[in-house]
């Protein structure tokens, strides 16, 4: 009967044991996760951040290409209007040579007119 009840004893010591091995063990695993969520909880954060920087990267890169169409636009239309300009410039320039050629043409009829 001595030997079973320091068997009981030394089982229920052991016993004790595992559970107090077994209570350390789960408030740590309890501290884990906490911290673990509260890492999720900052990621999300991050990663909230990140998306709304991203956006707006995204929107400044899509002004940026709509600025840049935007000039070549009024560069394409400015270019054409100096080709107009100059196409212009060529039609009167000949229009001018013309006028002074037929001037050209009555000064000497005049002078053979004269002489």
């Amino acid at each position: 009967a001595e030997r079973a009840a320091k068997a009981a004893g030394d089982a229920d010591e052991r016993l004790a044991g595992m559970e107090q091995k077994f209570s350390e063990e789960a408030e740590r695993h309890g501290r884990d996760v906490e911290e673990a969520n509260a890492r999720v909880v900052e990621l999300e954060g991050l990663l909230a951040e990140g998306q709304r920087r991203l956006e707006q990267v995204e929107a400044k890169s899509a002004e940026a290409v709509a600025e840049r169409d935007r000039a070549v636009q009024r560069a394409e239309a400015e270019e054409h209007a100096a080709q107009q300009e100059r196409t212009r410039s060529a039609e009167v320039q000949e229009q001018f040579d013309a006028m002074r050629a037929r001037n050209a043409e009555l000064e000497e009829a005049t002078a053979r007119e004269r002489a």
